[in-house]
């Protein structure tokens, strides 16, 4: 079992294993071992690289902070006030994520202890936006959520949404990530549970292909997180329509695709942000 904290690069002490059997223990074999006095939630904040307990999830107290998509690649609080204004992105489907991911540890499939590799030269070929150094701390804790306001030259594309830090040495790293195909977008509805972000049916009957020259709306949430972005720090949004290294590719290669950010049609990252 390894660590997800990009800073911490050894093997982690925290028995899963130990973990999932008190918990069936508890609930199976009706053993009294204290899982019902313990907080319902548990989680690790990576960066500050401490675990944390709530009663709820995301924890109490979190405000939602949007970043807002900028001109030169920024990435900026400030809401957007130009008329008009949008990024072009070509889609290429030679771009991945590596073999030290998430998905690999899914099914036991990591052979290092170096969870996802640097992220500096992937991003040199993804669409990006990056905030300036942050002045203080800022823990991240929940689900990040995208909206992105696009136009393709296809009738359907996917979109991978990976949140990232850079630190003080300009080295980028991974944190979480989202993905979405462009033609579920009319598809949102509830699948019968509560949850705090969007949900969609994915029903063939509610398919919407893209038309070239008309904008659209894609929202949705990236998986969850807790990461403390740490003071000299910058924020960084990278986005790709593949990973050719865990995704059947939906996009066509050399697609071009045209992110808006401007007043009206304004795409940006909403980040849960921790109390101080």
């Amino acid at each position: 079992v390894y660590n997800c904290s990009p800073y911490i690069q050894e093997a982690c002490t925290f028995d899963r294993m130990a973990e999932v059997i008190k918990f069936f223990d508890f609930h199976l074999k009706k053993k009294e071992n204290g899982l019902d006095k313990e907080s319902a939630v548990h989680y690790f904040t990576m960066g500050e690289d401490k675990w944390k307990a709530s009663a709820t999830w995301p924890p109490a107290g979190s405000a939602d902070q949007s970043f807002y998509f900028y001109p030169n690649n920024e990435l900026s609080t400030l809401a957007q006030n130009a008329p008009t204004g949008y990024d072009t992105y070509i889609a290429d489907t030679s771009v991945g994520t590596g073999h030290n991911t998430r998905s690999e540890s899914l099914v036991f499939g990591l052979k290092s202890s170096k969870m996802y590799d640097s992220r500096t030269e992937r991003d040199l070929n993804l669409l990006c936006y990056t905030s300036q150094k942050l002045e203080k701390d800022i823990e991240v804790t929940g689900h990040p959520l995208i909206t992105l306001y696009i136009d393709a030259d296809t009738t359907d594309a996917g979109f991978f949404i990976y949140l990232e830090d850079v630190d003080e040495q300009g080295q980028v790293h991974y944190i979480t990530e989202g993905l979405f195909r462009a033609i579920h977008r009319n598809s949102l509805g509830s699948l019968g549970y509560k949850d705090i972000v969007p949900q969609y049916t994915y029903r063939k009957s509610d398919a919407a292909p893209l038309k070239h020259g008309e904008i659209a709306k894609l929202e949705f949430d990236l998986l969850p997180t807790s990461f403390l972005f740490k003071k000299g720090h910058c924020i960084k949004v990278a986005i790709s329509c593949g990973d050719k290294d865990h995704y059947q590719e939906v996009t066509p290669n050399g697609t071009k695709v045209h992110v808006y950010r401007n007043t009206v049609y304004s795409s940006k990252i909403v980040l849960p942000v921790a109390p101080d």
